[in-house]
């Protein structure tokens, strides 16, 4: 109380009457404000030092807590490209390899093996596409085998005609003659050849 009624009082009410110079000339002139003024640097000083440990043991835990934090980073970079690794594998044992067996098989019969049978192969999707195909390519051989028997059957009938019959293109090129129009034009070419 002495301190504040001494010391402290006065260099308020010059500092509110805006009188700074008063206000440090009343702190440096006075006896009392001396030790006092010392001890409130010594404290500040002593709690400067406190705050500096603070801060360094506070910086050492967050430095600590960034180096867990930054392994930790890392090995999550490492599993998901693990993960990644494994999941591009299990696509690719997966998908791939059935899409290229599919591809390959349907690349034959479009090149007219017809009896290149379709593999079933991969996840129900894809197996069930291939099932589909092997049904369409099946019926494409049904359906091209009766064609050939159609035309087999055609074509004898054709060639047991007892009158000679030519089938001709719209350019008038003969596409197809029968016995009897064969041996006919081989007459006609023998007379022709006679007449000569």
């Amino acid at each position: 109380p002495a301190w504040r009624a001494g010391i402290a009082d006065p260099e308020l009410a010059a500092m509110n009457r805006g009188d700074v110079a008063a206000a440090r000339a009343l702190q440096a002139d006075s006896a009392q404000a001396s030790p006092l003024s010392l001890a409130v640097r010594s404290a500040g000083l002593a709690l400067q030092s406190q705050i500096i440990s603070e801060q360094q043991a506070v910086t050492g835990r967050l430095d600590r807590l960034y180096q867990t934090q930054l392994g930790a980073l890392i090995a999550m970079i490492v599993v998901v490209a693990a993960i990644v690794a494994g999941i591009i594998v299990a696509v690719r044992r997966s998908l791939l390899r059935p899409f290229r067996e599919l591809y390959k098989s349907v690349a034959a019969v479009a090149d007219g093996r017809y009896g290149t049978r379709i593999p079933v192969v991969g996840p129900a999707e894809l197996s069930d596409l291939s099932r589909g195909i092997e049904r369409m390519r099946t019926r494409l051989v049904a359906a091209l085998d009766e064609r050939e028997q159609a035309q087999d059957s055609l074509r004898s009938l054709f060639d047991l005609a007892p009158d000679a019959m030519v089938a001709s293109a719209s350019d008038g090129t003969i596409t197809m003659a029968n016995a009897q129009a064969v041996q006919r034009s081989e007459e006609h070419t023998s007379e022709l050849q006679s007449l000569r």
